[in-house]
């Protein structure tokens, strides 16, 4: 299944996702339908990279790596410390990429 493609079937789930279901921050893999999704061949799932919550202002995303199909994707969304978080975008596809970056520390 193409990226494109895979990305179609998560957008027009016959389920509505509720990306809140996959226990933010939880890195276990799980398979797709572990959520209660069914008729969907999305294979399994891990959530690799997350940001947001208390004390970290109100950006809040996660990513999510589709083992199966070896393509990730982002969900941005906002917090707020007297609600919780809440993902309010379309799911989007993302690539790892590695970078170096210089830091300044005290000497």
């Amino acid at each position: 299944m193409e990226k494109t493609e895979l990305l179609s079937k998560i957008k027009g789930s016959k389920t509505k996702i509720d990306w809140n279901e996959l226990k933010w921050g939880s890195r276990v893999p799980k398979s797709f339908s572990d959520f209660g999704y069914s008729g969907d061949d999305l294979g399994n799932i891990k959530v690799v990279d997350s940001y947001g919550g208390e004390g970290m202002g109100d950006d809040y995303w996660m990513v999510i790596h589709f083992m199966d199909h070896d393509t990730f994707v982002q969900m941005d969304g906002w917090y707020t410390s007297y609600d919780g978080g809440y993902f309010d975008s379309d799911p989007y596809l993302v690539t790892p990429k590695e970078k170096t970056i210089t830091v300044y520390e005290k000497i």
